[in-house]
């Protein structure tokens, strides 16, 4: 392979070697160069590997970067390791995992502050960092821009700096939830069946195919009003469900997390029916098997598997945005599930809020409204 060079970011690139037939990394940190390896000939892999490869450099305790001195990398990866000292939070994400992806992200502090000693940084730099912490001048919100703050004020204050001031963030506002009627629920739940097989291609070029999983994931999510992060839905496992009957009608219950707080889930039949088509495809399944996405034993990451499928099949069927150009993602899943549950007579707001872990304003100003616009179109339009 003859010797060729890509600048991949900021001090990163990749490059090729003669007598090696893998790409290899380079990282320009604080003046240093840092080289190696990353034992792979896919170009999209090799770049994969080498923002993981300075995630590490940037934040392991057992890293040589960032230990001398006063600069910010040290203190970050001080706050690093105080985090994973702590209890693992009742969600079962543990704290230092999120410190850490909010600090390696791309324009985010580490990329910003590096090896910047502390005492110099100024209420000017501050500033700064949160104007280019947006990526493609894409609006970032308030509630992001504040994880940001909070990490920042966190490990100024380790460091014993305290006068610094910050901005008042304000970010975009946010956007009305998408969530899909019962017609275009039944057309996604169809044509994620009809798709199966679809090859596509995400941003990095890498080649998937949409499987019989993600058909099975949005009829258990529309029966089951959880919500689709790593805490609810992709923490489910076989051993935790329990298949009940009440009045011939078959249901699944299980405990999960939500919020930070242990409660019961029970579903409509219809996650039933989804669950027992899991069974059929995966017969040999051991009981700690995660339900959704197994494969990856990081969480995160099977959510962004089933999350990269499910946008696709929107895209194949037309289906991104809803009537008002409201985004649709997984969660338009479990706010469809909540509207479908409050279209029905002589529905108990109170216990729908309970079931679901909502509050009753956000029912009542949100999801209750919503439900009744079919309802009562035929007596609005007099028919």
């Amino acid at each position: 392979m003859k010797r060729k060079t890509w600048n991949i970011y900021r001090g990163m690139s990749l490059y090729t070697r003669q007598r090696s037939k893998f790409y290899w990394g380079c990282l320009l940190i604080d003046g240093r160069y840092y080289r190696k390896s990353l034992k792979t000939t896919d170009k999209n892999d090799a770049e994969k590997l080498l923002f993981a490869w300075k995630n590490e450099l940037m934040t392991s305790p057992s890293s040589p970067v960032g230990e001398q001195g006063n600069s910010f990398s040290s203190h970050a990866k001080k706050l690093i390791r105080k985090e994973k000292q702590l209890p693992p939070r009742p969600s079962g994400v543990e704290q230092w995992t999120d410190t850490q992806r909010l600090l390696s992200r791309t324009n985010g502090l580490l990329d910003f502050f590096g090896h910047k000693d502390v005492n110099y940084i100024t209420d000017k730099d501050i500033d700064n960092f949160f104007d280019q912490l947006p990526l493609n001048n894409k609006p970032l919100t308030t509630t992001y821009l504040n994880k940001h703050k909070n990490i920042l004020k966190k490990i100024l204050e380790s460091a014993g700096i305290t006068d610094r001031r910050f901005p008042k963030l304000r970010g975009k506002k946010s956007s009305p939830r998408g969530y899909f009627n019962m017609d275009e629920y039944k057309k996604l739940r169809d044509g994620a069946l009809k798709l199966i097989g679809t090859k596509y291609n995400t941003r990095n070029g890498t080649e998937y195919t949409i499987d019989a999983e993600l058909h099975s994931f949005i009829i258990f999510m529309g029966g089951s009003m959880l919500r689709p992060t790593v805490s609810e839905i992709f923490s489910l496992k076989f051993e935790d469900i329990e298949i009940k009957t009440l009045k011939d009608t078959n249901y699944l219950e299980f405990p999960i997390t939500r919020k930070n707080r242990k409660m019961v889930v029970q579903t409509l039949s219809t996650s039933f029916y989804a669950y027992e088509d899991i069974l059929e495809r995966r017969p040999n399944h051991s009981p700690s098997d995660y339900l959704f996405a197994p494969q990856y034993e990081n969480r995160r990451t099977a959510m962004r598997h089933i999350s990269n499928m499910f946008s696709q099949v929107l895209r194949e069927l037309k289906m991104t945005k809803g009537k008002l150009g409201e985004e649709r993602t997984c969660y338009s899943l479990r706010h469809s599930s909540l509207i479908f549950n409050l279209s029905q007579p002589n529905v108990d707001l109170l216990d729908i809020s309970r079931r679901a872990d909502t509050s009753m304003k956000m029912i009542q100003d949100f999801y209750y409204p919503i439900s009744q616009l079919d309802e009562k179109l035929g007596d609005f339009l007099r028919v």
